[in-house]
């Protein structure tokens, strides 16, 4: 089992929003670099890269999950070696149910 770590960034009640915003990590890449191939249906095409976002799901090696600060500071030097990479924070909003109430507070 993989896993995406978040952080609870917000939580809104509202009549018609009952949302919590949660932060998660990403690799982004925002100059364009040749020598990305797009395939489709067996055919190459090539095109310049201009923006790139892959979000962080695990650590680096044989660990599932971030079960220590150690490993996302791991994951984060060894993305951060390329020039062309970095990480990022990024949102998305999900429905309160989700989460167990005791865990539904920012941090």
């Amino acid at each position: 089992m993989r896993s995406i770590p978040i952080m609870v960034d917000d939580v809104k009640n509202y009549i018609n929003f009952n949302m919590t915003r949660c932060s998660y990590f990403s690799i982004e890449c925002d100059l364009p670099s040749s020598g990305w191939i797009l395939e489709l249906k067996k055919r190459d095409i090539p095109f310049y890269l201009i923006s790139l976002s892959g979000v962080i799901e695990g650590p680096v090696g044989d660990n599932y999950i971030f079960n220590s600060s150690e490993l996302i500071e791991e994951l984060f030097d060894i993305v951060e070696e390329i020039p062309e990479l970095f990480i990022d924070v990024n949102d998305i909003w999900l429905p309160n149910l989700l989460f167990k109430y005791s865990l539904l507070k920012r941090g």
